[in-house]
C-alpha cells in the first residue's frame, strides 16, 4: 500500500461492538519509519562493520519478547459508556535492535511538534513510459500490476498483451478482459481509445503518486494526499484524515456502495476508499475538500449515492455539538470542527429515529464541500472559545465556478480541479520525496540520509550500501 492506503487504516472497524475504536493510523514519521526499516535490515544491501543482513538472533518478535514487549496503557470508552484500559503493544510487529534501528527508533518515539512534513510517493501511470517501465519485461509487468494498474489507458494494451502471451484468462480476476482480447485492436493500438471511451471504474484501483502534507503537533495530527485525481474513480485509497488522539480519528468520504456485511465489505465501499475522488487539499490546521459527484454513473460503476459522510464518533469525544452546517467535538484539550455547504445529520437504521448512528454523520447533495479544522486548548484557549472562533470565520462557496473561501488564521481559497491560494498565492503541490526535519530528499534519489537526535542513517541504493 502507498500512503494513500494507509489512510484506510483510518476507517472504523464497522457496526458491532467494536465499533467504538477507530483505527490509528501512524503518524508519517512512523510510515517512513518501517519503510527504510524494511530496505535497512531485511538484507537489502551491507552495512558497514558488520554482515550483509542480520543473524537471527539480532531480531527480537513478540513472540520471543513476550509480556516483556514495550506497551501503552491506552484509556477507552466501550460500546456501553464505560472507561477501560487497554495496553497496546508500542512496536507491533518486531522490536528490532542493533545501532542501524537507532534513528528509526528515535523517529517513531518523537511526540515533539515538527509542523509540516511533506512527500512524495509513488509514480503517475503518465511516468511509466519515460522510465522503461511499460512492456512485458518481469521487472515492466511488475511494477506496472503492482501499481493495480489493469485497464487504464496508459496501460491497457500491454496488460491484454501479457495475458494472452501466458494463457492466463482462464484466472478468474483477468478473465473480464478476454472480450476485449481482439487481434485488430490489439495491433491498431485501439485498446487506449477504448479505455478511454469506457473509462471503466477499475481504473480507480490504480495506486498512483500521492504528494502528502502532514502537520503534527503534540495535540493532534492532520494529513492530506494533496488534489488527487478530483473527479476520478477510486478503490481503496484515503486522501485525508485528522487525528486527536490515538483512538480517536475523523474523515470524510463520498461511499462507493452501500453498507454490506461489515464495514469493509467491499472497495470501494460504504467506507473503504470513494466513489469518486474530492479535490481536497491542505495548510497548517486546515483542510479544504469539495465533492461534485456525477448525475450518471460510470461504466461497471454500481450507483452513484448523492450525499457524502464523515465518520464522526460522538461516542468517544468528551463533549460535541451539532449546529446546522457545523459540528464540533472535543477530545481532552485537542478540538475538531467540520463546515459544512448542507446541514448535517446522523444516519438512521431504515428511517427509524430510536436506532440512529453515534458516528456516521450525513451531508446531503452532489456539488459539496466540507471544511475541518483542527486545534488545542493551547492554540485557542476553552473549547468554547473555539466554537466561537470558528463561527466567526467567513465560509463562502460559488456555485458556478466551483470555488471554496474560508478565512480562519489565513485566507484561503480551493478552486475545483485548479488552484489552491493561501493569502491569494497559489500553492505547488508536487513535491520533493521527503521534506521534514529528519531529511530533505529530492525525488527519484541515488541516496537517502536520515539525520535525527544524534542518529543516522545513509542509504545507497545504487551501490547497496547503508552507513551510519
Amino acid at each position: 500500500m502507498t500512503l494513500l492506503n494507509s489512510f484506510a487504516q483510518c476507517a472504523p472497524l464497522g457496526r458491532g461492538e467494536d465499533e467504538t475504536l477507530s483505527r490509528w493510523s501512524a503518524p508519517p514519521a512512523l510510515l517512513l519509519a518501517a519503510v527504510l526499516a524494511a530496505w535497512a535490515f531485511l538484507g537489502c544491501g551491507q552495512q558497514q562493520g558488520s554482515p550483509a543482513s542480520a543473524a537471527p538472533e539480532d531480531l527480537e518478535t513478540e513472540e520471543t519478547l513476550g509480556e516483556a514487549a514495550p506497551r501503552r496503557v491506552l484509556a477507552v470508552t466501550d460500546s456501553a459508556g464505560r472507561e477501560v484500559e487497554v495496553s497496546v503493544p508500542v512496536e507491533r510487529a518486531v522490536v528490532l535492535t542493533g545501532r542501524a534501528a537507532e534513528v528509526i527508533r528515535a523517529i517513531g518515539y518523537d511526540e515533539s511538534p515538527t509542523g509540516a512534513i511533506k512527500a512524495s510517493n509513488g509514480l503517475d501511470l503518465t511516468e511509466l513510459k519515460d522510465l522503461d517501465l511499460v512492456g512485458q519485461d518481469d521487472n515492466q509487468i511488475m511494477m506496472q500490476w503492482a501499481m493495480e494498474a489493469f485497464s487504464n489507458p496508459e496501460v491497457v494494451t500491454n496488460s491484454i498483451r501479457y495475458i494472452n502471451n501466458h494463457n492466463m484468462f482462464s484466472n478468474a480476476f483477468l478473465n473480464d478482459f478476454r472480450r476485449f482480447n481482439i487481434t485488430l485492436l490489439r495491433e491498431l493500438n485501439l485498446m487506449p481509445l477504448v479505455s478511454r471511451a469506457l473509462n471503466p471504474q477499475t481504473d480507480g484501483a490504480a495506486i498512483q503518486r500521492g504528494n502528502t502534507y502532514t502537520y503534527k503537533t503534540e495535540h493532534y495530527l492532520m494529513a492530506t494526499a494533496q488534489n488527487h485525481n478530483p473527479g476520478e474513480f477510486s478503490d481503496q485509497q484515503y486522501v485525508f484524515h485528522a487525528t486527536l488522539h490515538p483512538l480517536v480519528t475523523v474523515f470524510h468520504q463520498h461511499p462507493g456502495s452501500a453498507l454490506g456485511e461489515g464495514a469493509l465489505s467491499g472497495s470501494p465501499g460504504y467506507w473503504v476508499g470513494y466513489g469518486r475522488f474530492p479535490h481536497s487539499v491542505q495548510e497548517g490546521s486546515v483542510n479544504l475538500t469539495i465533492y461534485v459527484l456525477p448525475e450518471r454513473k460510470g461504466f461497471m460503476e454500481e450507483k452513484i449515492y448523492d450525499f457524502t459522510h464523515a465518520y464522526f464518533p460522538t461516542h468517544l469525544f468528551d463533549s460535541y455539538d451539532i449546529e446546522g452546517n457545523y459540528a464540533f467535538g472535543r477530545k481532552g484539550k485537542t478540538y475538531v470542527a467540520l463546515i459544512a455547504r448542507n446541514d448535517l445529520h446522523f444516519a438512521q437504521d431504515d428511517g427509524d429515529p430510536s436506532n440512529t448512528s453515534t458516528y456516521d454523520l450525513i451531508q446531503e447533495g452532489q456539488q459539496v464541500f466540507w471544511v475541518t479544522e483542527v486545534s488545542s486548548e493551547e492554540e485557542d484557549g476553552s473549547y468554547e472559545e473555539f466554537v466561537e472562533r470558528i463561527k466567526d470565520s467567513p465560509v463562502r462557496f460559488d456555485e458556478g465556478s466551483l470555488t471554496l473561501y474560508y478565512h480562519s488564521n489565513d485566507e484561503l481559497t480551493l478552486t475545483y480541479k485548479g488552484d489552491f491560494k493561501v493569502n491569494g498565492e497559489a500553492m505547488e503541490l508536487q513535491y520533493s520525496r521527503m521534506d521534514s526535519p529528519y531529511a530533505l530528499v529530492e525525488r527519484e534519489p541515488e541516496t537517502i540520509e536520515i539525520q535525527f537526535d544524534g542518529h543516522r542513517l545513509h542509504l545507497d541504493f545504487y551501490n547497496m550500501e547503508r552507513t551510519m
